[in-house]
């Protein structure tokens, strides 16, 4: 419930609830799914650039193994 609430809402909310408790929650959530996201896009694009080391590196033994 308070995960997805906007600021407007908690303010609405907050003599009801625990307001600061709320609000950490929602932070902690926030955080963490943007350090799920960052380690999302550090992943891909160690792969995107490991494939790319990998082709290279194939072509350059192939090159030299010819000459």
């Amino acid at each position: 419930m308070y995960f997805f609430l906007y600021y407007s809402q908690y303010i609405l909310l907050a003599p009801r609830y625990n307001f600061i408790i709320a609000l950490q929650h929602s932070a902690r959530y926030h955080i963490s799914r943007l350090e799920a996201l960052k380690l999302q896009v550090q992943q891909s694009l160690e792969l995107m650039f490991g494939n790319q080391f990998d082709r290279i590196d194939a072509a350059m033994r192939k090159t030299y193994k010819e000459v």
